[in-house]
């Protein structure tokens, strides 16, 4: 078998994810089940065939052994302490990338002052900054639980959280921290040091583009991820290979010889790991680096797919959790693609052009067929992991991917610029303004394509499964054609030209049905919020505050393609000054006032909107999904539990705790917000927040199919 060292790999990989997603008891039975096979394998084949057949169960077998091993060794410990108040003594790992976006995650290692025999990560929630660096000692009271989504956070070895105050945290200075801490607060460090030189947006975009998507705030990362690039952020390819290429480079240029220059390469991208703390999808591509220049020292090429499995089984058998990280899922899905589908869509293109096309288009085929081979790669994580498919994916990455490569070369540069010191502090302050250039065109980008009818669609839609499931079926009978008959091309053009037509045709049903869709638009306005529902060219505003916040909300309308408001809902003291300047902001042609006892409108067909002055709420109804814009200043009313309850923090401090609501959209600040959030989020609800002054988009086609994400501000 050629590639034996690649399907070890993916085999093994792919086995431990089957027993992370299905738990503890289908490893031991599958490892049972995979150990006969082996079994059976080596005593009824012949030995040729045994070495290139038996490898996968038995690479099976030892993914779920080592599945259950690091279950029992590391997660079976932790349970007795769940739901317990401790005090314990622990070292702080990771402090918050961003200190302004509430609660604040503290990540520490303790063996819970002896309890354990082998010390655990925890991962301590805080409303208030913990003045502490990574590598201090921490003396804690708090109270342990499971969180929600356990495996979640598996990979990075969390297995426990707790809520802390500062008062009952004491801290304690190391000023002698071990070196990888130190590598951690140079992290913050050069981090703070950015967000000092440029705004906030473009020093966010900075940061989370070099060291990680933990430093993107959420505004910011909705956006990039409603494109479709969100896995820019994730370190991995991209950046190993700026910083590997770029040091062979640069020494090159000095005359260091080839061979040498590939070794301090290779050591240059594992201090770049160290600094940025060894994600998983980076050590991916770092092993896949190393395997590289291994094979420049000894002038033997290294096969792409054997180091994509090869990197794939040391970074899971080093950390057997690792294949639950969404990270390092999209890292080896898209480079597989690119390995799988780059090099025969680059062919195909220039195939069809006219010979004699120069360096230019060479680079720009390669640019785009490495794009759309990624973005195939990735799909199946996108649907999987963040629910919708964004279909201008390709072209923000063509876009926004070349503008990345100096972004993050202006970075780095700065970074190790500004670590000299001296003469070079100037070249420091240069290279991050000219990051900060590139990430603000990144931004521009970014906002505009946002604004694209139909830049991104939820799976949860019927039509949109099918759409994909079509486009599946499509390539894998594509792929069974070219094993069957040989003929790559012809395979290659009859999937393509097939999946281009399922999804015009998809794009042509999300068109028709679009005008199902309607929008909620929950929009803070410092003091209170507004709500706006719009629906095709339509909209109504209901102002919660009478206050002058109507402006964002038109503007955000405005953004939408809406000009005109059919109906205002508005308090019961607007004066008509304020009411005038309302009407003019969003052209309104009918106002409402809370003044009287009860409203029963239906703006259009299949919504409806009823108010109750003694219930002091306001319930919506579009199709079959159900709405609150409550206070909660008395109990609300109705025949049954809405489906997204909207409030206020003081609203929702008091729900009762045996609500039945599933989503809440809380508008406050980012304090009181997570305060209200968290409080809700502990009975099992679904929480969302608009942070202060942020605005949450709500869609539904009014049929239970509800998506929540944040909006730019227009």
């Amino acid at each position: 078998m050629r590639r034996l060292l690649g399907a070890a790999g993916f085999g093994f990989f792919l086995s431990l994810v089957a027993a992370g997603v299905f738990g503890f008891n289908f490893a031991v039975g599958a490892a049972a089940i995979c150990l006969l096979t082996t079994i059976a394998l080596l005593i009824f084949l012949k030995p040729q065939a045994r070495l290139s057949v038996g490898i996968f169960p038995f690479m099976a077998f030892c993914a779920c052994v080592i599945y259950c091993l690091a279950t029992i060794i590391s997660v079976n410990p932790t349970i007795p302490f769940r739901d317990k108040n401790l005090t314990f003594e622990a070292t702080v790992e990771e402090i918050p990338a961003d200190p302004t976006t509430l609660p604040l995650k503290y990540t520490v290692k303790t063996d819970l002052s002896g309890e354990l025999d082998k010390s655990t990560r925890i991962m301590l929630s805080s409303l208030e900054y913990i003045d502490c660096l990574p590598g201090d000692t921490i003396t804690v009271t708090s109270h342990l639980k499971e969180h929600e989504t356990p495996k979640r956070f598996y990979p990075s070895g969390i297995f426990l959280f707790g809520t802390i105050k500062n008062d009952s945290v004491t801290v304690t200075r190391n000023e002698n921290p071990s070196l990888i801490y130190k590598a951690t607060r140079f992290r913050h460090e050069v981090a703070a040091r950015v967000t000092g030189i440029l705004p906030d947006d473009e020093g966010s975009i900075v940061n989370a583009l070099t060291f990680g998507s933990d430093f993107l705030n959420n505004e910011l990362y909705d956006l990039f991820e409603y494109i479709g690039v969100s896995h820019l952020f994730s370190v991995s390819g991209l950046h190993v290979g700026v910083i590997g290429q770029t040091t062979m480079l640069l020494l090159g240029f000095f005359g260091v010889k080839k061979r040498f220059a590939a070794l301090f390469s290779a050591v240059g991208v594992w201090v770049f790991m160290t600094i940025i703390g060894f994600p998983f999808s980076a050590q991916r591509a770092a092993v896949m680096f190393t395997v590289y220049t291994l094979g420049m020292i000894i002038f033997k090429n290294a096969d792409a797919l054997n180091s994509l499995g090869l990197s794939a089984l040391l970074v899971t058998l080093v950390s057997p959790f690792a294949a639950l990280d969404v990270g390092l899922l999209s890292s080896l899905s898209s480079c597989l693609g690119i390995l799988v589908f780059a090099k025969p869509i680059r062919a195909f293109i220039l195939s069809k052009l006219n010979p004699g096309y120069g360096k230019l288009v060479v680079f720009v085929v390669s640019s785009v067929s490495t794009t759309i081979a990624a973005t195939v790669g990735i799909l199946p994580c996108s649907v999987i992991f963040f629910g919708s498919l964004s279909l201008l994916s390709p072209i923000a990455n063509l876009l926004l991917i070349p503008i990345s490569y100096p972004l993050l070369f202006c970075s780095v540069a700065g970074c190790l610029f500004g670590t000299i010191g001296g003469i070079f502090s100037g070249l420091s302050s240069f290279s991050y303004l000219m990051s900060g250039f590139c990430a603000k065109a990144c931004r521009a980008i970014a906002t505009v394509l946002s604004y694209v009818p139909f830049a991104d669609l939820n799976v949860s839609y019927e039509y949109i499964t099918v759409w994909c499931g079509m486009c599946f079926f499509i390539i894998a009978g594509a792929v069974w054609l070219f094993y069957k008959n040989g003929r790559r091309h012809f395979c290659i053009v009859c999937s393509i030209v097939c999946c281009l037509a399922v999804l015009v045709s998809g794009v042509l049903s999300h068109a028709v049905f679009s005008d199902r869709i309607t929008e909620i638009i929950v929009c803070d306005v410092g003091q209170g919020y507004c709500v706006a529902v719009r629906k095709g060219s339509d909209a109504v505003i209901i102002d919660n505050n009478e206050n002058s916040g109507t402006s964002k909300v038109s503007s955000l309308l405005k953004a939408r393609g809406i000009s005109e408001t059919s109906l205002l809902i508005t308090g019961s003291d607007t004066t008509p000054e304020k009411s005038k300047r309302m009407k003019k902001l969003c052209n309104i042609k009918e106002t409402v006032s809370f003044m009287r006892d009860e409203i029963s409108l239906s703006p259009w067909e299949n919504f409806t909107i009823e108010y109750n002055k003694a219930e002091s709420a306001v319930h919506l109804s579009i199709g079959l999904s159900t709405y609150i814009i409550t206070d909660y200043n008395s109990k609300p009313g109705g025949q049954a539990p809405e489906d997204v309850v909207i409030t206020t923090s003081g609203g929702a401090a008091k729900i009762p705790t045996d609500n039945n609501y599933g989503v809440f959209v809380v508008s406050a600040d980012s304090v009181h917000s997570a305060a209200a959030c968290s409080k809700l989020s502990e009975f099992g609800n679904e929480t969302y927040y608009t942070g202060g002054a942020g605005s949450l988009l709500i869609s539904t086609r009014g049929t239970k199919d509800i998506s929540i994400r944040r909006l730019k501000d227009a």
